[in-house]
């Protein structure tokens, strides 16, 4: 026998976590007190919570009596379970009267109920334990699957019994005045995280706390130098922390173009180092200083699960909080959906989509977070007279239109009409969804030289 199967075979013939007087107890001040202490109590506490299973189903009984709207007594239970074999096998009203027996606390049973959720807390860890191991020795299930299947698992021990239940308006009325007076402060700014363009702000009043961000284009239009001017006003220039995922350009063509908009030095000068002037070198290396100063995180490994997009998220903020235990990740940002790749290869190519934009959504709601997302248009653009993206050009439309709390289109009409003098340096951002705000569309000014977008107002004057 290995030394793994010996160390196994010694932890399975251990007794699992558990207290049978705190059990006891609870159930003894629930049979005692029941008008005082039920809501408490199953507000707090499950049957699988108990580890004996004759105070399981004790317990459920007094639940379904509960919610019969029937009286919780010793008379009660034992009617609810006169034909519970696990009952009458534990003795029936005769353990009933070993509960009645014991002195019942009206005070210090909540902490007898803490014990009872951690005890079963470590058991269910153990059990995630042994599926890890048993799924890893059978090597039926891709790794990447298994590992969301293990995360799932574990991070769900850690979800309190207060999620589950309503919240008095209470606790939503002090967030939305937490909200408006912040709004108040601003005098009209933005209640979110500036993009830096403020005519777009004026529209989105920022990207909000969890909201998920959807920004389309086609081809050429611009949309990842879009992205990363975003990136470049929100992590260099307001210090915010920032994590972007480049599923497709390396992490140094993504660096270069930053460069190129921070300078405003011609992007190909980059790419070949011909003709840079002393000038131009020292606003070089000027930026390098910023942005090795800046929050800016960037993960260029190509294809990502929505597991390894999340893995990658808590080291980040991890690494953070070990330098200020407040600080938090302030933006996400993806390039792009389509690469996302999905933890089951059999699902088809709507499934998936489907799938990873609704553990997008999740993902900043547990972060707490705005993400926004690069997508890709269909072709049915380039048939129509009038190009400018619609809701209904989104690649899989329906879950993306569904989840997304604002969705964007990026437009140059320059790129279709060049030689009309009109279209010439401008761009426009079309808001064609906004769940919290008015839809509409920005107009801005594009620099192509260096793939720069300004507010009109500030670029004209």
């Amino acid at each position: 026998m290995s030394d793994i199967q010996h160390s196994n075979n010694a932890q399975i013939q251990r007794v699992p976590p558990q207290n049978l007087d705190a059990e006891e107890s609870v159930l003894a001040t629930l049979l005692a007190f029941p008008e005082d202490c039920f809501d408490q109590i199953q507000a707090s506490l499950e049957p699988e919570h108990f580890y004996r299973k004759i105070h399981q189903v004790i317990y459920k009984a007094s639940k379904d009596l509960s919610i019969k709207s029937r009286k919780i007594d010793y008379i009660t239970i034992a009617e609810e379970l006169k034909s519970s074999r696990i009952f009458n096998d534990a003795g029936g009203t005769a353990y009933l009267d070993k509960l009645m027996s014991i002195i019942p606390s009206s005070s210090n049973y909540m902490s007898y109920v803490q014990i009872i959720v951690e005890k079963a807390s470590k058991r269910q860890l153990i059990e995630a334990a042994n599926f890890i191991l048993s799924e890893s020795y059978e090597e039926k299930v891709p790794v990447t699957e298994l590992l969301e299947q293990a995360e799932n698992q574990i991070f769900s021990i850690g979800k309190t019994s207060d999620d589950k239940f309503s919240k008095h308006a209470e606790y939503y009325a002090e967030e939305a005045w937490d909200f408006i007076t912040e709004a108040v402060a601003n005098k009209g700014g933005t209640s979110g995280v500036s993009s830096g363009l403020a005519d777009l702000d004026k529209l989105t009043m920022g990207f909000q706390e969890s909201d998920m961000i959807v920004i389309g284009a086609r081809p050429s239009m611009g949309k990842t130098a879009f992205v990363l001017q975003l990136c470049k006003n929100i992590a260099i220039d307001q210090k915010l922390p920032l994590v972007m995922y480049s599923l497709e350009m390396p992490g140094r063509q993504l660096m270069n173009r930053i460069f190129s908009c921070m300078t405003k030095i011609n992007g190909s000068k980059l790419i070949t180092g011909d003709s840079l002037s002393q000038t131009e070198v020292k606003a070089l290396m000027k930026a390098q200083g910023q942005v090795s100063s800046s929050p800016l995180y960037i993960n260029d490994t190509g294809s990502m699960t929505i597991y390894d997009i999340k893995n990658d998220l808590r080291r980040v903020r991890k690494s953070l909080q070990d330098k200020d235990e407040k600080a938090k990740i302030e933006m996400v940002v993806i390039d792009y959906l389509g690469l996302i790749r999905s933890s089951d290869p059999k699902m088809s190519e709507y499934d998936s989509i489907t799938k990873i934009s609704q553990e997008l959504k999740a993902v900043g709601k547990e972060f707490k977070v705005p993400i926004i997302v690069l997508s890709q248009l269909s072709r049915n653009v380039e048939s129509r007279s009038d190009k400018r993206p619609m809701m209904s050009d989104l690649r899989s439309s329906g879950a993306i239109e569904q989840d997304a709390d604002l969705i964007m289109f990026l437009y140059r009409d320059e790129y279709y009409n060049p030689n009309a003098d009109e279209s010439k340096g401008k761009a426009e951002i079309i808001v064609a969804k906004h769940r919290n705000g008015p839809t509409g569309i920005v107009h801005l000014a594009f620099d192509k030289n260096n793939a720069s977008f300004y507010n009109m107002s500030s670029h004209e004057g």
